[in-house]
């Protein structure tokens, strides 16, 4: 496999995203054809690159305690690269749901049911306010933290599980006193809370239905929201404290990462879980890189353009890798305006109609892939023509 035809591949896939289709070959199928996929490369030589796609030396998984190792290597550079990216002073931690509904993952693959993709692998993931992700951690049980770049203190690893995911993915924010973090309930605890603002001093905001937790911003000053009213049947203000809509304005980092992931998902599905784990870093790449050219307009005040076309142009110059080959198949002849028999099926023979047609011109038209000729072939003799007549669709000698 060379670099060039990786680069076409992976091109493919992303425009695939944009494309969504119920199944890989329905790309290069007769009637659902899309050139910008079967024009460059054949469907054999995609499902080969995509059946030899590694990301590890499988002779060194036994000697692992990742279980996630199949697939940790892009996951550990892409991350660092994240890293670097200047971080905002708002941050925001949630869990990630990536989908997968097959059973090669064991018990790898988690259930949540308030997710909309309630059955897959389970991330916890820290981003900016806009969405951007910077630090990914990959739950796996036990081995989770082991497994993760950053090293927990024997302070750190008696505390409880909910609480080491924050902390985990807070000891990577690169200024942390002058930082707010903001999670759900899910990661709330006192301890947190104190542990976070003795350790960092940057300030933790969590609410569940009725209970604000906070360690900076309190109560007053008091605000005003509107709601709907049953009563009156039309939205009244009511006062609402400054920690509330804190809290509802800065929150939604991983919500809109998740968004944009899932508008153009990469189809991969396969045998082997972690392509669907790939297939979602390379999602969140895409996400993360459009994030970074927004911040790059707002700086330069330039209207950006959607996620969609900034997806498509990844595509287009990805699979500029390769000019495009359009060779005429028994699969692209669907897509054109004339049509041949598949070889080894009988042919079809033209109604009376149609071949007494006055207003049909019945001329012949050269083709690239010869056919039986219907009237020159005979038991123990085939005759191949290239030439066949345009209303009939009968082959035809010279």
């Amino acid at each position: 496999m060379s670099e060039e035809d990786l680069m076409v591949f992976l091109g493919l896939i992303v425009y695939m995203g944009l494309v969504p289709l119920p199944s890989i070959v329905d790309f290069w199928a007769v009637k659902t054809r899309i050139p910008q996929v079967a024009d460059f490369m054949s469907r054999n030589h995609f499902k080969a690159i995509r059946s030899s796609l590694h990301f590890s030396d499988n002779d060194q998984a036994a000697a692992s305690q990742d279980r996630f190792f199949k697939v940790r290597v892009p996951f550990t550079k892409v991350t660092r690269e994240f890293l670097k990216v200047p971080e905002t002073p708002i941050h925001s931690i949630d869990e990630v749901m990536v989908a997968y509904k097959g059973t090669r993952a064991g018990n790898l693959r988690q259930y949540v049911a308030k997710k909309p993709d309630k059955w897959g692998f389970k991330l916890f993931c820290r981003s900016s306010v806009d969405g951007f992700v910077h630090d990914i951690l990959m739950y796996q049980g036990e081995t989770t933290f082991v497994s993760h770049h950053t090293m927990l203190s024997e302070e750190e690893k008696a505390m409880s599980v909910t609480s080491k995911f924050v902390v985990a993915l807070v000891n990577t924010i690169k200024d942390p006193r002058n930082s707010a973090v903001y999670a759900d309930n899910y990661f709330t605890s006192i301890g947190l809370a104190k542990y976070l603002r003795s350790q960092y001093g940057c300030r933790w905001k969590d609410n569940s239905v009725v209970t604000i937790l906070s360690s900076d911003v309190g109560v007053e000053p008091m605000g005003t929201v509107e709601r709907y009213d049953r009563a009156a049947k039309k939205k009244v203000p009511i006062p609402c404290p400054s920690v509330i809509q804190m809290y509802n304005n800065r929150m939604g980092g991983i919500d809109k990462s998740d968004m944009l992931t899932h508008l153009y998902r990469t189809p991969f599905k396969a045998k082997r879980y972690y392509m669907r784990l790939f297939a979602y870093l390379l999602d969140l790449i895409i996400c993360n890189a459009w994030i970074l050219y927004k911040r790059d307009c707002l700086a330069l005040q330039e209207n950006p353009k959607p996620l969609k076309d900034f997806r498509l142009d990844i595509s287009n110059w990805l699979r500029s890798f390769k000019s495009s080959t359009f060779r005429i198949t028994r699969n692209s002849l669907g897509t054109r305006d004339f049509a041949l028999p598949r070889r080894g099926q009988r042919a079809v023979v033209p109604s009376i109609e149609t071949r007494q047609n006055a207003t049909a011109l019945h001329m012949p038209k050269h083709v690239s892939m010869r056919q039986t000729c219907k009237f020159c072939s005979g038991a123990g003799h085939i005759h191949r023509s290239r030439w066949m007549c345009e209303d009939c669709k009968d082959p035809l000698s010279p």
